[in-house]
This record gives structure tokens, sequence and C-alpha cells, in this order.
């Protein structure tokens, strides 16, 4: 993936964005994926954040189901969010069981204009996961994860949670592989 050092996104990139009004989203996903905890997937995303970070909330991770705009990830996810309404400075690595959700601190503070590579391995073995975000800032989960079986597919989203400006973010590149049944691997780049 490009290189987070110089705060550029190297390569071809696609900015998203949502509307002024309240609740408007915008989003790049892949949604038809059978993607399971059960196929060990590592996720890799990078994005850069907008010129505006308030009345925002960020999904980023695997999913069974659309984010909405709450800060409650949707069915079951392994994911990472930023939401201004839950009070978030700091992004944050959520696990969901479909019931249960489960909030870790990365430690890491959100800016505006900034570039973030996440990155997301499920060892199943375990079972945990661990996140890492510009390849620091560790964090190995082990509660509510889902279920092995569930399906879960590729979601960025962002939300606007209040009428006024505009949000938007840059995404170049998102990855994701995993073993099993079935032996896949899924890449895109945006071109």
């Amino acid at each position: 993936l490009a290189r987070v050092s110089d705060n550029t996104i190297h390569g071809s990139s696609f900015t998203t964005a949502t509307t002024a009004g309240a609740a408007s989203q915008s989003y790049i996903i892949a949604n038809n994926l059978s993607i399971q905890r059960q196929h060990n997937p590592t996720y890799i995303v990078q994005i850069k954040t907008g010129s505006n970070i308030t009345n925002v909330r960020y999904w980023l991770g695997l999913m069974s189901g659309y984010p909405s705009n709450s800060d409650n990830a949707p069915g079951s996810s392994i994911a990472i969010r930023f939401s201004t309404v839950a009070g978030d400075t700091n992004w944050k690595y959520i696990t969901r069981n479909g019931t249960t959700q489960t909030v870790t601190d990365s430690g890491l503070a959100v800016q505006a204009d900034t570039v973030y590579t996440f990155k997301i391995v499920v060892n199943e073995s375990v079972p945990n996961v661990t996140f890492t975000i510009n390849g620091a800032n560790d964090s190995i989960v082990t509660a509510t994860l889902p279920a092995a079986s569930t399906n879960m597919g590729l979601y960025q989203y962002i939300f606007n949670t209040t009428a006024g400006t505009a949000k938007s973010f840059t995404m170049s590149r998102y990855y994701c592989e995993f073993t099993g049944e079935p032996l896949e691997a899924y890449k895109r780049e945006i071109a």
C-alpha cells in the first residue's frame, strides 16, 4: 500500500462525499462476498480523512449488513469506527457477535486531512482479531466476535450526522484475502 509517512495518497484514489443534509451517507462497498471468520480474513484499507471531521461517523471493515447512522455496528461485525456522536476522539476497534458489541480504544486520535492505513487480521485458531493503524496501535480483541460461519462483506462508510457541511473521505485501495472454503482472494484498487 501507499506510504503514509508524507500524508499523501500515492497512486489512484477515489473521493466519496455525503450531502450537507443530516443523516446523509456515502460509501464504497463490496457486500456480495461470503467472508467468514473461519476463513482467517485479512482486510486492509487506506483512506484520507476529509477536511471536516465534526458531526461525522466513519465505519470501515467486515460487516454482515449495511451500517446505519448509529454507533452500533450492524449485525455481526469486525470494524473500525470514528463517531463524534459517541464522543470518539480516537479510532475505535469494534467487534459484534450479532447481539453484543465490544468497543476498544485504538489510542490514536483522528485528525482531518490525514492518511490512515487500517489492517484487520482474524486468527480463527485462537480465535481473535488483531487491529492495526499505520503499522502501530495494535490491539488484540477476543470478545464478542462474529460466529465462525457468519457471512460478511467489505464496507467503507461515512455519515454526516448533523445538517450543515458535506463530509468526505478519499480511499486509495482496499484489500481482503481469506482462506478456507472457498479459497479465494479479493483485491480492489481504485483505477
